[in-house]
């Protein structure tokens, strides 16, 4: 049987390329004809002059060239080395189950800058197709539905055809319900249906280096100058050294100074003493590997995730937001029952692997 998976690109944001693997790697396991689907990006919107505008702008910006060239080889080489089987976009109608998910694959803002808001709910396939096709923790990621008149009713026809439905978020539960008339399960984000060991894997495949002393991670999408200085703070009030996890153009080392590896992305959160981030996977992959950790609260990417992944675990008391460094250090001392942490990841587990037992096998 041929399975192909649908998500957002592999574009260099680290989350949303582990994400993918996950799932290829679970999905991979129940049947060996898994591959994840490669398409391309419309034609872009902007005028010509734009795009020329663009091209010039990282040549005069050689660092921001210098780093979009750098994570295209990250990335091509995480492909290459996570052994992760493609196929393109012009052999839908070989494939005989979709899976679509997770990430914010159901967001319309960001399904129209990789395709359509239909493309991510299977307008590329037959309805016999969809009809064996699943979700597995697909994402709106937020609390509402952003899609136009037009797309929600094409995307409410195509969902109904869907073999089964989960969702990533419980809030996507209720806009399945309201919005397209469909039952959805909410199921747990990819990332956590892997074993740590399965990512140790990921971790020794290349050369990684960590600080010289103990150090804080710092994972922060989002970063202001008032962020900065409140991270830096942080990991002062605690006589520990600070570790961003992002570039950082005026970083003393070089290697800062510019995308890092996604061996080398994981290294550093597992082997920190604490964790500062206001990413959705930021928080996940401190949960995998118990790491004391605070999230700083992130409107702008939207909540919703943040509160069923933490709600899940127990832990909404890691989330802050407009927080101070005192706040900051008091949250991420404060002590985490790990064992029940890890008892309710492994009951997760095995429930998105069952969900996907019984919708591919």
């Amino acid at each position: 049987m041929e399975i192909a998976i649908l998500t957002h690109l592999f574009e260099g944001n680290y989350g949303g390329m582990l994400q993918g693997y996950a799932l290829y790697k679970a999905i991979s396991a129940l049947n060996s004809g898994t591959s994840i689907l490669h398409y391309s990006r419309p034609v872009a919107q902007s005028s010509l002059l734009s795009q020329i505008k663009s091209f010039f702008y990282r040549i005069i910006h050689f660092r921001l060239l210098w780093q979009h060239i750098a994570m295209k080889n990250i990335v091509d080489t995480f492909v290459s080395m996570a052994n992760i089987k493609m196929t393109s976009v012009k052999n839908a109608m070989k494939i005989d189950v979709f899976v679509v998910g997770s990430d914010q694959v159901w967001r319309c803002e960001y399904a129209r800058a990789l395709q359509s808001a239909e493309f991510f709910f299977l307008n590329i396939a037959t309805p016999h197709q969809i009809s064996n096709s699943l979700s597995y923790a697909a994402s709106f990621g937020a609390d509402e539905w952003d899609g136009r008149i037009e797309e929600t009713m094409e995307c409410a026809r195509l969902l109904k055809l869907f073999n089964s439905v989960s969702v990533r978020e419980h809030s996507g539960v209720k806009i399945c319900k309201e919005v397209f008339g469909v039952d959805a399960v909410q199921m747990p984000d990819p990332t956590l249906l892997l074993q740590t060991s399965d990512y140790a894997k990921i971790i020794v495949c290349d050369k990684t280096w960590l600080p010289e002393s103990k150090y804080v991670a710092a994972y922060v999408l989002d970063e202001t100058a008032g962020k900065a200085e409140l991270l830096q703070e942080s990991a002062g009030a605690m006589n520990l050294q600070l570790q961003h996890l992002m570039p950082h153009a005026t970083a003393k080392k070089r290697r800062d100074r510019f995308p890092i590896s996604v061996p080398q992305w994981l290294r550093l959160i597992r082997d920190c003493e604490y964790f500062i981030t206001d990413s959705f996977h930021g928080c996940v992959f401190a949960i995998i590997y118990n790491k004391p950790f605070v999230c700083l609260g992130n409107e702008g990417r939207g909540n919703a995730r943040f509160d069923t992944l933490l709600g899940t675990f127990g832990l909404e008391n890691r989330l802050v937001t407009n927080a101070s460094a005192d706040e900051i250090c008091r949250v991420l001392k404060t002590p985490i029952d790990w064992e029940r942490v890890n008892a309710i990841h492994d009951a997760e587990r095995e429930r998105g692997i069952n969900f996907l037992k019984e919708n591919l096998l």
